[in-house]
């Protein structure tokens, strides 16, 4: 007969010192004989189940001490078996020395449980979400380097190690919507741990660098028709040219535009509408969001100009590096000279500077066209979200600034005296 149990050690000096941490003790009955053996976990009377024989589940790294308790429990039995069908004398010794082999109780690795959480996203993330969440984890590694922090626990990062990050981040040239963006996906990584139960930290959460606001970059619907008329050389160029506007007229992320297929494009006929009508029915890679996207007569052109290619794909396959730097070249042809306000947030300072949009042109831009310019030609908020697959939240708060043609033509049209 076998069995084993786990209770807190008791001495009479510790007698009424409830705050005092004693260690979990296993006590392995065998054969009539005893074992008593520590566990190398050390508690307070109040997170101890006397009845489980385990941590209370609201303890700090509860999940992880009780299932290396269960592993000893499973382990200790096991060793006791073996040694019963080899013919194998047990005593204390003998199990003692066996249990030495015995996985050892690991101290929690802030970076070695962030790495296990990047690698457990694979399964459920797309990699240039891994890739940003990298880059936030190899950003605290090198702060905590240049600092000389060899050892860090998720007790340690508090509000003021939080800021110290942010300060290290800003020295290293990033803005403030970059600090904001690492550190919350750090923030994501920490709340996984808290909630498996590796740490019960929320002090970090105190110190915040909020996101904001700068100039949307965006063009005019002048500027679009601007770069459809200016003569491009076949190619790489023309389909560079191509593949912007299309952005620009369908506010598809250039992700999705890559991966537009041909069967993507469908035809929709209406009581209330003469003629064919063509739609984008995709899910967006983003986001994941199934969306349907009306097409103008110029975006159907341009699909028109592939539609006899032999590939699945709707338009052709050019980098988006490659777009992006051919699009200036022909921005430039075109001449959008128009001076760009650029607003970037730096600590407290608020850095103002100015471009030619030519030289801003990239497949981005056109996305934030179509959404500025949806959303100030009195397109409901509703539809132009149902395009964009933007909530209305965010629509709101980055696209609803008014271009300037506009705010002319409303001041003239109804502030008249």
């Amino acid at each position: 007969m076998k069995y084993a149990r786990f209770y807190l050690q008791n001495r009479k000096k510790w007698v009424g010192d409830k705050q005092k941490e004693k260690p979990v003790i296993m006590w392995f009955n065998y054969n009539g004989n005893n074992l008593n053996t520590t566990t190398g976990i050390k508690t307070i009377e109040q997170n101890w189940d006397s009845k489980k024989q385990r941590l209370k589940p609201n303890v700090v790294r509860a999940t992880e001490d009780n299932r290396y308790l269960d592993r000893l429990e499973q382990k200790i039995n096991d060793i006791y078996s073996k040694a019963l069908s080899e013919g194998t004398p047990v005593n204390n010794s003998y199990l003692l020395e066996q249990l030495k082999n015995t996985e050892k109780k690991k101290t929690i690795s802030f970076f070695e449980e962030w790495g296990k959480y990047l690698e457990m996203q694979k399964v459920r993330l797309k990699p240039s979400t891994i890739r940003s969440a990298k880059t936030a984890y190899n950003h605290f590694k090198e702060f905590c380097s240049s600092n000389a922090l060899s050892k860090i626990t998720f007790e340690k990062y508090d509000a003021n190690m939080k800021a110290e990050f942010a300060e290290f981040l800003l020295e290293i040239g990033n803005s403030n919507n970059t600090i904001h963006a690492v550190q919350k996906r750090m923030t994501r990584f920490l709340n996984y741990a808290k909630k498996i139960g590796l740490h019960n930290n929320d002090t970090h959460k105190a110190f915040n660098i909020p996101e904001r606001v700068g100039s949307i970059k965006f063009l005019e619907w002048e500027e679009v028709k601007a770069l459809m008329d200016v003569e491009v050389e076949p190619g790489i160029e023309s389909d560079a040219r191509n593949l912007f506007v299309f952005c620009c007229l369908t506010a598809l992320r250039y992700s999705d535009v890559r991966n537009l297929k041909k069967l993507d494009v469908r035809e929709h006929k209406f009581k209330d509408l003469e003629g064919v009508h063509y739609a984008i029915h995709i899910r967006q890679m983003k986001t994941t969001k199934p969306t349907v996207i009306p097409l103008l007569p110029e975006a159907i052109a341009i699909l028109n100009k592939y539609k006899n290619e032999k590939t699945e794909f709707a338009l052709p396959q050019r980098a988006n590096q490659t777009v992006n730097r051919i699009i200036k070249t022909i921005g430039r042809r075109a001449r959008l000279n128009a001076m760009q306000e650029l607003v970037v947030y730096r600590g407290t300072k608020c850095e103002v500077t100015h471009k030619e949009k030519w030289r801003i042109l990239s497949t981005h831009v056109g996305r934030r066209t179509f959404a500025t310019i949806a959303a100030t030609r009195g397109i409901p908020i509703n539809v132009a979200c149902s395009i964009t697959g933007q909530s209305p939240e965010i629509m709101l708060h980055h696209y609803a600034g008014v271009i300037d043609s506009t705010k002319f033509m409303e001041m003239q049209n109804k502030l008249q005296f």
